[in-house]
């Protein structure tokens, strides 16, 4: 009786002890992998954050030569108008 009880008491010790080293195992791997994700998070953010200020950098320019082409525009039509509307005549 009392080597019964022995016997699966060292076999329950046996599963405990294979059950804490596959769950250490996984727990490391998990734990890897977060970094991992970590790291690939952080690195993308970073490329969000550069091609955002690249795209508003881009709108800037647009709209700057969108405003430089209406100033042309006004201009020429200034100077048509001076020149009596005659669009022959050099500049």
């Amino acid at each position: 009786m009392w080597g019964d009880y022995k016997d699966k008491v060292d076999e329950l010790t046996m599963e405990m002890n294979k059950n804490s080293f596959l769950f250490e195992e996984l727990k490391i791997s998990l734990n890897d992998q977060i970094q991992l994700l970590a790291n690939s998070k952080a690195r993308f953010s970073m490329m969000l954050s550069e091609a955002r200020s690249n795209l508003a950098a881009d709108r800037e320019e647009v709209k700057a030569k969108e405003q430089q082409n209406v100033d042309n525009q006004a201009e020429d039509r200034e100077l048509q108008e001076k020149r009596g509307s005659n669009p022959q005549t050099p500049k």
